[in-house]
């Protein structure tokens, strides 16, 4: 065996060690993306004891390239109009056991009634903005 040869059996290595890499880069990333896709189209609300006043709800539009949730949150106190928000969510995992939120599913109709009542926060913020 000569250096050319011991080469030649380096790079079919490398190959192979690359091809395998592929192949287990899929697997985990199909392993990740089953992990997650059963929260795609659903809605959930967080089931809060400390803060029963403050509702979060969501609802999971897509899975992105590095398998997360991406979500739209609502967000609001129900004893006042001075907080609420309607954002991009890109951290909602309850699989993630380092989180303490705890959600629990809702029906799309819960969900677009507290989208409505931040939507009418806003409205309200908005007006009495302009009347100033």
């Amino acid at each position: 065996m000569n250096r050319e040869d011991i080469v030649k059996e380096l790079k079919e290595l490398q190959s192979r060690i690359s091809d395998a890499r592929a192949r287990l880069d899929k697997f985990d990333f199909e392993e990740k993306f089953n992990s997650v896709s059963k929260y795609l189209g659903k809605y959930y609300k967080e089931d809060d004891e400390l803060f029963k006043t403050h509702i979060r709800c969501l609802y999971v539009h897509e899975i992105d390239e590095q398998c997360i949730p991406q979500s739209i949150i609502v967000s609001y106190f129900i004893d006042t109009d001075n907080y609420f928000g309607i954002e991009q969510y890109h951290h909602f995992n309850p699989d993630n056991t380092y989180s303490d939120d705890k959600w629990v599913e809702i029906d799309k109709e819960e969900f677009e009634t507290h989208f409505n009542i931040v939507q009418d926060k806003i409205t309200k913020s908005i007006n009495s903005d302009l009347k100033k």
